[in-house]
């Protein structure tokens, strides 16, 4: 009975049969946990209507918009692994009573890539679950085959509990009895007991961190990754006239990376240190497939130590951001973001700066250092950009230290809606009582809608001491809660980066004793902001926190990557 189900389909499946021995529990224990909407059904069609099926007659009907797709209809690319090509409209001599099978997107954490994590329905015995693992370069479904035989198997024990549609729906699945539902819903149910503890993650939940559901083309899958700090070209000093090329950074897209880099031109002349901005996709031999120059040198220029930094949005969209310093003008330091499409395809870049706060000095100036140092993608669009701004003293001079950490929301194309300045945007003045003085580093969008972020904040007073901040704050930059933290006796303590993982928040943060030297550490919050413990590692230059599947990972410049636990252990 499996083989004639899958017959039909047979041209399509590749199939895979290795998989990590604890996958299939922990894939059981989710599947089990909740309600899954439908998201698709599944049509043959015999497009040409000549009575041969090519791998191209197939139709996928999106449930929630009615949306139609042409299977192969186009040729596949990296970015839409299936060539879905969007129909006008169902055709009139298509059986939609006669439906093949159903997609569910289950967003499963532990899955390599979360756009393979979907599950397939055959709606001739409804008693078999398929899981989507992923896709050739060709456009061939990878499902997991667990004997290895060739074909794929249907996932042992797990049943399904219920079928559920909406009474509105248009759409009838076979045998399904309507019940008072928003929603086309499923359930699973599984007989015997689960233990889900894949490696060393011991049962640690890191799915995406989004307020959102993931739905089809449209979720987000916001998880970065690493790579380590590189050398791609390095040409020495004596040769400086020749550009060399660095990759400091990126976040995973599949097996491939998209990474961010600078095109250094000349070491040895004071007058051009500065580079131009690239992004590039490497492959998993390190190989470049495409590399684009993002900014190049004119008024401002990216300082040779400096990158465009990586963040990953929604579906296949990402943001670069860098710093651009002014080059032999009178002006201000501005920031450079680019959205941009993992096929290299840029979508608008942009310039930003002080005047795009909303804030202004005793003097009624807007210009200052404006530093953007982290993009907070959301999940319906758009991003937060988090950073501080420095203002100028009365005699043109700056402070040392930031006098203000800004927030600033941005569209989906890079149109300002709101920007806020918090704590130390005024006038400095000497002598003046204490304030605090903040600056934001890194943030995160949680499930729960909110964004959290972390930084620094100084006192004016004594030697201008520092602590960790994390703040929490709703979409319109509303502040429900901020909390410092002083947490290795030290005086100069800054927190770095931020996730979100089961409800907890992880910061990396720095204690400097040194000014170019650092203890480097790691704790863990509850929701409300309190400590439920904290450790330090290691010393270093800089430190950055990543998670990436089941674990979360702190790199300690320049050389050391720590993994740790859901409590902080290594």
């Amino acid at each position: 009975m499996k083989k004639l189900l899958l017959m039909g389909l047979s041209a399509l499946w590749i199939f895979a049969c290795t998989i990590d021995p604890h996958y299939l529990e922990c894939l059981y224990s989710y599947l089990t946990s909740k309600e899954f909407k439908i998201t698709g059904a599944f049509y043959r069609y015999d497009f040409d209507h000549d009575g041969v099926t090519q791998r191209s007659d197939w139709i996928y009907v999106d449930l929630a918009s009615g949306r139609v797709f042409q299977l192969l209809g186009k040729d596949p690319t990296p970015q839409d692994r299936f060539g879905w090509l969007p129909l006008q409209d169902i055709p009139a001599d298509l059986d939609t009573d006669d439906i093949a099978g159903l997609f569910v997107y289950v967003g499963f954490w532990g899955d390599p890539e979360s756009a393979f994590s979907w599950i397939y329905i055959p709606m001739l015995d409804r008693f078999m679950v398929y899981k989507l693992h992923g896709a050739t370069s060709n456009g061939d479904f990878v499902y997991l085959d667990l004997s290895c035989d060739g074909t794929p198997d249907p996932l042992p024990g797990l049943e399904l509990a219920y079928f559920k549609t909406p009474q509105t729906s248009d759409v009838e699945l076979p045998g399904v009895d309507n019940t008072q539902t928003d929603d086309f819903a499923i359930a699973f149910s599984y007989e015997g007991p689960l233990e889900c503890n894949v490696g060393s993650a011991q049962g640690i939940e890191v799915g995406h961190s989004c307020a959102l559901d993931d739905q089809y083309e449209g979720g987000c899958f916001a998880q970065n990754t690493f790579i380590n700090r590189y050398t791609i070209a390095n040409i020495p000093q004596n040769r400086a006239i020749e550009p060399a090329l660095y990759i400091t950074n990126g976040v995973a897209v599949g097996d491939e990376y998209i990474v961010g880099g600078t095109i250094v031109q000349d070491f040895n002349n004071p007058n051009n240190r500065g580079a131009d901005g690239l992004i590039a996709r490497i492959d998993a031999k390190g190989d470049i497939l495409w590399a684009e120059v993002i900014y190049k040198q004119g008024n401002f220029e990216i300082p040779n130590n400096e990158s465009i930094e990586i963040f990953k949005a929604r579906n296949d969209l990402l943001y670069g951001i860098s710093y651009l310093y002014p080059r032999g003008v009178d002006s201000y330091v501005h920031a450079l973001i680019t959205a941009f499409g993992s096929g290299g395809e840029i979508y608008w870049s942009k310039e930003y700066s002080s005047a795009d706060l909303e804030y202004q000095d005793s003097l009624g100036r807007k210009e200052g250092i404006f530093h953007i140092n982290a993009l907070v993608p959301l999940c319906e669009g758009g991003a937060i950009a988090v950073g501080d701004v420095k203002v100028a003293l009365q005699d043109g001079s700056h402070t040392i230290y930031p006098n203000g950490a800004f927030a600033m929301r941005l569209d989906s194309d890079g149109e300002v809606i709101w920007s806020r300045v918090y704590n130390g945007y005024k006038f400095y003045q000497a002598n003046e009582p204490d304030t605090e003085e903040w600056a934001f580093f890194d943030g995160v969008e949680a499930k729960d809608g909110y964004i959290y972020i972390t930084g620094s904040n100084r006192h004016t007073i004594d030697d201008g001491g520092q602590s960790v901040l994390v703040v929490k704050m709703d979409r319109n930059g509303e502040i429900a809660w901020s909390r410092g933290y002083d947490l290795d006796g030290g005086s100069h303590e800054v927190g770095m980066s931020i996730e979100w993982v089961k409800n907890r928040l992880y910061i990396a943060f720095m204690d400097f004793y040194d000014p170019n030297l650092a203890n480097i550490g790691a704790m863990m919050l509850d929701t409300e902001g309190y400590p439920l413990g904290a450790k330090i590692f290691d010393q270093g230059l800089g430190v950055e926190m990543k998670r990436y599947k089941e674990y979360l990972y702190l790199l300690v410049e320049p050389d050391e990557v720590f993994v740790l636990d859901e409590r902080i252990d290594v």
